[in-house]
């Protein structure tokens, strides 16, 4: 199989590393020996700290991000972890695409092309990780690194659990793995504790105890407006005004529209607890620093402050006031609820995913509404600031409405999937392999009930991709049942870090608790999504740095016991070589 190299993409990153984009030459399908389609796998590579060591004469370590659904630059963007330890162990970093997502793509882009039904259906947990072992060998190779090269795995989300099952699958290859932020129990069935979006109102009540009924509030207002049941031109009427007050720019909203607005406007807060990190990123949406206390304050402005009505016609004005009981400055929740989706929407482009949708504003944070104009100086300012905190480039002009077709889509996870193919590919995964059931109640959490179980799930998949979920299947791939998740990994398993912060929703499908000795659990109390994973920030939170220095100990251990092995290995090779060296001799005499 070919391998190219191609200069033309070298991503700057915080730590003045240079990847390079290089391609292989990977089977379609690893199993069915008698097929030789391939297709071309995108790695980014940062070989700038192993020359150093190889002319020293040290075996250089490979640290291998596993990569999960997006394109492969996103999560190397955000990962800096890899590049700040690099230089201690002179490791070769790595960050392999996933296939079917970024340019991975077998059968090409579009439902004409990979997505179609009859493509797609070599997109799987097990093809991808036969993926990464066979490509290991031969960056290896390509390198100028040695095959007993030890190997660490690292991913966050669903990349950190691929990570974990590249150490339980493939233990030859990898020999230790960072596991951030991955929700192994969903894999197997097993229920997450707490719940996915009884953690995101978890995370609002932190920053503030009056911030989830308020959110409850907002939404019960936007569904008394929305009227989902009445189909009379009333309710169109009420829908439009519904629509004019949270910027939508198509204001016939119909009846059959609201499930996806509920949807989207859940999802704002899906991104916001998901990135709450403590200081200004751009890792799913140009957010400020602690983005969930920044909603909060949001949803409790000053009603003089809030102008949201300012625009609208007298009567819908009125109509609106007298529907959701507003005060005399016609400020209601649903004005803060606006405002908190405008802090993640507040985008202009199209492109393939939603971490690139939102990358291309960085007005986020200001000018959200009209409602700022009067101050527009003092906003932009603001946003100029935090351009220079973000290290941010771009300056498009702000977005003043929102299109729910282009900014969310469902889809079999109900915790977002994305947009275009990216959206595409996970959702498959999602109906295949990596079943989340994900519901909310309106008591656990502040969203209206809306319920996705397994049969909800099912009906979905067959509709969309003629599968059946089969949530048993990684109980038998990687071990572990609804009811004791992590019994694969006390069986087979070893030299595994899983990391969790408590403000990630998704830490409780988790293991938040030691698996064993050498796979221990690694808690960020202040931290979200993987953000262990993230480059270090003087702003960083203790528990974010005594994480990143225990993985980095956790390292050092696993190349320690790998050079003991190399090491063993060489002797037992060296007295056999004795052993058939003396036997000859004593044949030849």
């Amino acid at each position: 199989m070919g391998l190219a190299l191609l200069g033309a993409l070298a991503l700057a990153r915080p730590g003045a590393a240079k990847l390079t984009e290089v391609w292989f030459e990977s089977a379609i399908d690893h199993f069915d020996m008698s097929s030789t389609a391939t297709f071309k796998q995108r790695c980014l590579v940062d070989a700038s700290h192993t020359l150093k060591q190889h002319v020293a004469g040290r075996v250089s370590p490979v640290f291998f991000y596993t990569g999960n659904e997006g394109a492969i630059e996103e999560f190397a963007e955000n990962t800096g972890l890899l590049d700040e330890l690099a230089p201690r162990f002179g490791a070769l970093v790595v960050f392999c695409e996933h296939r079917y997502y970024g340019k991975s793509l077998p059968f090409g882009p579009g439902t004409s092309g990979s997505f179609a039904r009859d493509k797609i259906g070599k997109l799987s947990v097990e093809q991808a990780l036969a993926d990464y072992a066979m490509l290991l060998p031969r960056i290896k190779a390509k390198f100028g690194l040695s095959d007993s090269s030890p190997t660490i795995a690292f991913g966050g989300s669903y990349g950190g659990m691929l990570s974990a099952w590249m150490r339980l699958r493939y233990l030859a290859l990898v020999d230790g793995a960072i596991a951030a932020s991955a929700p192994m129990k969903f894999a197997v069935g097993s229920p997450a504790t707490p719940g996915f979006y009884e953690a995101v109102s978890l995370d609002l009540q932190g920053a503030d105890p009056a911030c989830p009924e308020r959110v409850r509030l907002a939404f019960s207002q936007l569904l008394a407006l929305a009227r989902p049941d009445d189909a009379s031109g009333e309710a169109d009427a009420s829908r439009k005004v519904l629509a004019h007050r949270l910027r939508l720019c198509d204001d016939e909203l119909s009846r059959g529209q609201v499930q996806h607005l509920l949807a989207w406007a859940r999802n704002a807060f899906v991104v916001l607890g998901m990135c709450d990190y403590p200081y200004p990123a751009s890792f799913l949406a140009p957010l400020p620093a602690w983005p969930i206390e920044a909603a909060c304050r949001l949803m409790k402005q000053d009603p003089a402050e809030h102008d949201a009505l300012g625009g609208l016609p007298d009567s819908q004005r009125g109509q609106s006031a007298q529907t959701l009981g507003s005060g005399q400055s016609g400020w209601t929740h649903l004005d803060g609820l606006a405002a908190v989706t405008a802090l993640v929407y507040n985008a202009s482009a199209k492109p393939p995913s939603l971490a690139a949708h939102v990358r291309a504003t960085s007005f986020a944070r200001s000018a959200r509404s009209a409602r700022l104009r009067s101050k527009k100086e003092k906003d932009l300012n603001e946003a100029e600031t935090y351009l220079n905190e973000a290290g941010g480039q771009w300056k498009p002009p702000v977005q003043h409405c929102f299109s729910l077709a282009d900014e969310y889509v469902e889809c079999a996870d109900q915790t977002g999937c994305g947009l275009g193919d990216t959206a595409r590919a996970w959702d498959y995964q999602v109906c295949t392999e990596i079943s989340l059931l994900v519901s909310t109640d309106n008591v656990t959490d502040p969203f209206p009930p809306y319920k996705w179980g397994a049969s909800e799930l099912a009906t979905y998949c067959q509709k969309t991709w003629g599968v059946t979920p089969r949530p048993g299947w990684a109980q038998v791939s990687f071990g572990g049942t609804a009811s004791d998740p992590a019994r694969g990994l006390r069986s087979g398993g070893s030299n595994i870090v899983f990391s969790n912060g408590l403000l990630d929703p998704w830490h409780g499908g988790g293991f938040l608790e030691n698996v064993s000795e050498s796979m221990p659990a690694v808690i960020l109390k202040r931290g979200a999504h993987h953000l262990d994973l993230r480059y270090s920030d003087a702003r960083d939170p203790p528990g974010a740095v005594q994480a990143r220095a225990r993985e980095a100990e956790m390292i050092e251990q696993w190349l320690q016991q790998a050079s003991k092995r190399a090491e063993e290995e060489v002797k037992r090779d060296d007295g056999a070589t004795t052993k058939m060296k003396k036997a000859g001799e004593r044949r030849q005499a």
